[in-house]
């Protein structure tokens, strides 16, 4: 029967061009501006066909549940919506919460979304980073560090087998044929969500682009490891996975504009981002990262509000400093309007993004 076999392993996951410097893609939560659901979800739709038309390499979007930080709890849906109102933009997940999902329910969907992106998906893997939320679901947070690690091994071999067969200490699939798999061939780009040196060439064993929601100085010895263990494992340096940092971004003609949008948009985003914490009476973890304005954000290093010739060299020191390839962007954030977020990814698209692109990416 024509669909039931899996295709040749013909295709090689998304790579940049030889050559190519630093990319920008964006990253996205969703988080609730106050207005109703279907309005900002159009906006959402219509930004996207902007990042499109701009030529950024990917649209990443976050899984959060029980939350005004993320009102797309389920990404797979809303990224089907998404690839079909644009064209080369790649799509994925920032990442996918793994534990929340029985694993032959997650490979369909990433098969699906596959095939009706044309080949664009990419998939984040991560175990939650808020025991609150993966708790809704009655997983217990501790257990999730082992579950992760055995669902990418159960992950990897369905997208890859033509059946899957799986035995281990949280997960057990017997003999589910995978009737659809994905476009891309072995698999669509996988990302992994690190923290820490040490599983850098975990990471490295398995081909993950690697990205790391964290200051500059802090990532730096995670894609130094990572590199030295692509490396050490004999990798070719021209098939090196994308190294990434994720920032909130505003730009503007002036920096005092740019920094009265951003500080009117911090406030709603930073009681998102609070929301369950705040709920369940645990101390965010996002107080010490953000600071209590985002100017204190900015000053951190964290986030950025200016010109577009300061984001630049903003760009240039993070990745610098960082020693990666890639920035997700985040220019929709809190209560900011579709104008407000269209002008930032205007001018890093035009001003920005082409003399970035010929910046060799950073490392040692």
């Amino acid at each position: 029967m024509p669909g039931t076999e899996h295709a040749p392993n013909t295709q090689a996951p998304y790579a940049p061009p030889a050559g190519t410097g630093v990319r920008l893609g964006i990253m996205d939560h969703i988080d609730a501006d106050g207005r109703a659901t279907a309005e900002q979800y159009e906006d959402r739709l219509r930004l996207t066909e902007l990042y499109d038309r701009l030529d950024y390499r990917a649209y990443h979007l976050a899984e959060h549940h029980g939350t005004p930080l993320g009102v797309a709890p389920s990404p797979n849906v809303f990224l089907s919506a998404v690839a079909q109102r644009t064209e080369r933009l790649r799509i994925g997940t920032f990442v996918t919460t793994l534990p929340l999902y029985h694993p032959v329910r997650l490979l369909e969907e990433i098969a699906m979304l596959d095939h009706l992106s044309g080949g664009r998906l990419e998939v984040g893997l991560g175990r939650g980073i808020s025991p609150v939320e993966v708790g809704y679901y009655g997983i217990d947070h501790d257990e999730t560090r082992a579950r992760f690690a055995e669902y990418v091994e159960l992950l990897l071999r369905g997208l890859t087998e033509p059946e899957l067969d799986f035995h281990g200490e949280f997960y057990t699939v017997e003999k589910v044929p995978m009737v659809v798999p994905p476009l891309q061939r072995p698999t669509p780009p996988l990302w992994y969500g690190i923290a820490d040196p040490k599983r850098a060439r975990w990471a490295a064993e398995r081909g993950l682009n690697i990205a790391a929601l964290l200051a500059a100085p802090a990532v730096r010895p995670i894609t130094d490891a990572f590199r030295r263990e692509w490396d050490a494992l004999g990798r070719p340096a021209g098939e090196l996975p994308l190294t990434a940092i994720t920032r909130n971004m505003v730009v503007a003609p002036t920096r005092e504009e740019a920094m009265r949008i951003a500080e009117r948009a911090f406030v709603p985003w930073r009681a998102n981002i609070d929301h369950t914490w705040v709920k369940a009476g645990l101390t965010s973890p996002f107080e010490a990262r953000t600071g209590r304005s985002f100017a204190e954000w900015h000053g951190k290093g964290g986030a950025f509000a200016g010109t577009p010739a300061e984001a630049l060299a903003y760009l240039r020191d993070q990745t610098g400093e960082a020693g990666v390839t890639y920035v997700a962007v985040d220019p929709a954030f809190g209560d900011m309007t579709y104008d407000e977020a269209a002008q930032t990814a205007r001018l890093l698209a035009e001003e920005v993004a082409p003399t970035l692109a010929e910046s060799p990416p950073g490392r040692s």
